[in-house]
């Protein structure tokens, strides 16, 4: 950034004038600042076959194309240089442009014979002869601007590698040149305003070149003329002080400075124009060269995909390989496919198509095993089908089978079925017996260590003193769901998943003393202590039997913080509710929990019937005889309806018929709470002789009569 341009972008002379001095590097561009602490950019952006001038390299391709047709060939050209002047030259003439560059460069003594003044018709006979050649812009002599078109793409500034002839300024700038160097469109008229305010004018433009040039390698399409703009600042400054002479002449008044002004404007306003004419032929036929070299480039790469193709290679591969193959390609300047470029380029393709290859086939894997998996759980869902109904949500999870030695194997290999089928035949009921045996023998010597000299005729787990914790579900940590304890081997079954290793060869005997069932003392005096009141024994009181007594409790203990901040009063639980809520809270004892009058729990069951159950406890019900409602259960009216239509049984029995399908920590019905103290509550005698024993209080009870 220049001073100049500094001070108009601060807009604070005193603030420049007092930091100046501290700031070294403050005028300075990133160009320069590298320049001067030795940083260079990399020299290479572009891919090998566009790193040089593509132009003069196009050029010369041709014209050994041309040379290979022609027989016979001279190989010693020594001898030309003996005949007289005048035929050499006459010779010459029938060379192309980059010919006579070359030959420029080759000697001194040539060099000073083509670039000698008698030498200038045999450049305007090359030219002639070639008007695939672009012709010279003004001011340019044919020698010069041959030296532009085919020397060397390196910048005129820095040397950098990457700089093609720009053609409006008829300059080698490289990428960062062109920033140092050059002046953008939208800071043009700020430029001109900060030099010299009398200086702008609306036909200025029309007096300095400009490139529309986004790279220092690519030439703008023909849409690209519509893009940036950039202008050189060295021309624009030159303009600058050839006006500022002009108008400080007609403010002196001197004779014809307005007529000089005129003329000088509308000679360089023509010589920018035909030079921007010229610019743009040049532009559009390295353009057009430029995208020649991609073309066969892409056209090089749709040939290697057909030869990978015959070669057996998998088409998609290919296909997701393509962009690295036509880099590879790019990187090693191969340009036609040969048996040699073939063996030199092979190594580097394996290495692009390696990575897409192991892709492919880890996905084809993936979707293999997915698809096997699918497979498996069909069968299992069949052997599922064939148990008697009520062990379905017993038997272990379908992940669980996965993992079964020959079947995983089986899932991770390409064999072919039979040997699903002889392990599902086989392999699974094993499994699945060995995973009920398994934790029905820890839930047995959990409850002989806490019950050792116990001898029951019925078996231990049925009955309702086996109250168990599961170890990943406790009902300590578990504050969102009521019934976490667990009653019998039926809801402990539920938790199987819990404690049964993921080992395929595990063993009933074997035991894990880290994952195991605990029991729960607290839930146990709970129990104990609730049965008494019902005038019934844990030991003889069976587990399923819990759920038909009509019995409601309430916890008593004051702020209890299961209903903290609770205005509606306290949750009249059952008895397996009560086991659960004093596993929770450890300090609440048996002695909290209080059975509700006969009346009253009567009026709470009413109360829960009429609320509507959640939906998992809604659709639990399935039929007995048959799978039908394997995948979906259905309400118990459902169920009951298909019993009597399929299986013709005119009245069903729960249980005998159709059953209860248990979840895990199913929480089957909505809360009803009774406030402690609550106000006098009537009973209508008509509802009661109906069936109907709700309690009402005053008010509501006269509603209600009235509506009689």
């Amino acid at each position: 950034m220049s001073e100049n341009a500094f001070r108009q972008n601060c807009g604070s002379e005193a603030l420049i004038d007092y930091y100046g001095p501290s700031l070294p590097f403050l005028f300075l561009d990133p160009a320069e600042i590298c320049q001067l602490n030795g940083i260079y950019l990399p020299l290479r952006k572009y891919d090998a076959l566009f790193r040089g001038n593509y132009l003069a390299s196009h050029v010369s391709c041709r014209l050994r194309q041309e040379a290979a047709s022609h027989r016979p060939r001279f190989t010693d050209l020594g001898a030309i240089f003996s005949l007289p002047l005048e035929l050499i030259l006459e010779i010459f003439e029938h060379l192309h442009p980059i010919d006579l560059y070359n030959l420029t460069r080759s000697s001194k003594s040539i060099r000073a014979l083509l670039l000698a003044a008698n030498c200038a018709p045999v450049w305007k006979a090359v030219f002639q002869r070639h008007p695939d050649v672009s012709a010279s812009p003004p001011g340019v002599s044919l020698p010069k601007w041959v030296s532009m078109l085919f020397g060397p793409s390196t910048c005129d500034k820095c040397g950098h590698p990457e700089a093609m002839i720009d053609f409006a300024f008829l300059k080698r700038l490289c990428n960062s040149c062109r920033d140092v160097h050059g002046v953008r469109q939208p800071r043009f008229r700020s430029y001109l305003n900060v030099n010299n305010k009398s200086v702008y004018e609306e036909d200025f433009r029309d007096l300095v070149r400009v490139s529309y040039r986004y790279d220092a390698m690519v030439y703008p399409s023909a849409r690209g003329y519509h893009g940036p703009q950039l202008y050189f600042r060295e021309e624009v400054e030159e303009r600058e002080r050839q006006i500022r002479r002009f108008m400080a002449a007609i403010d002196a008044n001197e004779p014809k400075a307005a007529q000089k002004y005129q003329e000088f404007k509308t000679e360089t306003a023509v010589f920018v124009s035909e030079s921007m004419k010229c610019a743009r032929t040049c532009d559009a036929q390295c353009g057009m060269i430029y995208h020649g070299i991609q073309q066969r480039q892409s056209e090089l790469t749709q040939q290697w995909k057909r030869q990978l193709m015959s070669l057996g290679h998998n088409h998609d591969d290919i296909t997701r390989s393509q962009e690295d193959i036509h880099l590879t390609l790019l990187e090693l300047r191969i340009t036609r496919l040969t048996k040699k470029t073939f063996k030199r380029s092979w190594p580097a393709i394996q290495r692009a198509l390696a990575p897409v290859t192991g892709k492919r086939l880890v996905r084809e894997r993936r979707i293999r095993m997915e698809q096997r998996r699918l497979r498996v759980k069909a069968l299992y869902q069949a052997y599922q089908r064939s148990l008697d109904p009520t062990d379905w949500q017993y038997v272990p999870d379908v992940g669980r089978i996965y993992g079964i030695r020959t079947i995983f194997t089986w899932i991770s290999s390409e064999l072919e079925d039979d040997l699903l089928v002889e392990a599902m035949r086989d392999d699974v009921p094993l499994y699945v017996e060995r995973y009920g045996a398994y934790g029905r023998r820890q839930l047995s010597r959990i409850f002989a260590e806490q019950h050792p000299l116990l001898d029951l005729d019925k078996d231990p787990l049925q009955v309702a003193a086996a109250v168990f914790e599961c170890p990943l579900h406790l009902p300590i940590n578990d504050k969102s769901v009521r019934c976490t304890a667990l009653i019998g081997l039926e809801d402990a079954s539920l938790h199987f998943d819990c404690v049964v290793p993921k080992n395929s060869d595990l063993k009933a005997e074997d035991f894990d003393p880290e994952i195991k069932f605990a029991y729960s003392l607290a839930g146990f005096k709970t129990m104990e202590h609730l049965l008494g009141l019902l005038g019934l024994d844990p030991y003889t009181t069976l587990a399923n039997d819990l759920e038909t007594l009509d019995a409601r409790f309430l916890c008593m203990v004051p702020d209890c913080r299961q209903f903290s901040g609770s205005d509606k009063g306290r949750f009249a639980m059952t008895l397996k509710e009560c086991v659960s809520h004093a596993a929770r809270y450890l300090d609440h004892p048996p002695q909290s929990f209080e059975p509700l009058s006969e009346e009253a729990t009567e009026s709470v069951i009413w109360q829960e019937a009429a609320c509507s159950l959640s939906h998992f406890s809604k659709f639990c019900w399935s039929c007995k005889h048959c799978a039908e409602h394997f995948v979906c259960p259905v309400p118990r009216d459902d169920a009951i309806t298909h019993v009597k239509e399929s299986h013709s049984v005119a009245d069903p029995v729960e249980n005998t018929d159709f059953f209860y399908t248990r979840w895990k920590n199913n929480q089957q019905r909505t809360p009803y709470y009774l406030p402690l103290d609550p106000p006098m509550t009537y009973r209508c005698s008509q509802c009661f002789e109906a069936g109907n024993p709700r309690l009402w209080d005053l008010e509501r009870l006269k509603a209600h009569l009235h509506d009689k």
